[in-house]
């Protein structure tokens, strides 16, 4: 039961990183006019936001090997959620210094 609360905790997290990104988009453009003048801890976070997207396409990816009987990308996984976690703890830093007044 728990394992089949974790696959959809996952895939809930893939949509909402999609629709981070995409209103992540419509705010950059809509409020600042497009990344253009954007300050370097922007980027950054940009960085950032990019390299937890590949941790989470990595551990979908593991997910689906999980289910098809693979212990060892089992074992993999409780690493990719600490770099998940570590990163979104970097996203918020730098955006609260990107967008700090």
């Amino acid at each position: 039961a728990l394992t089949k609360v974790r696959f959809a905790l996952a895939r809930t997290s893939q949509v909402g990183l999609g629709l981070l990104w995409l209103t992540g988009l419509i705010l950059v453009w809509s409020k600042y006019g497009g990344p253009g003048g954007m300050p370097a801890a922007f980027w950054i976070k940009i960085a950032l936001v990019v390299l937890v997207t590949v941790v989470v396409a990595v551990t979908s990816l593991a997910t689906k090997q999980v289910r098809n009987g693979d212990t060892a990308a089992g074992a993999r996984l409780p690493v990719y959620g600490i770099a998940g976690a570590v990163l979104l703890v970097l996203i918020v830093v730098f955006a609260v210094i990107a967008f700090s007044p």
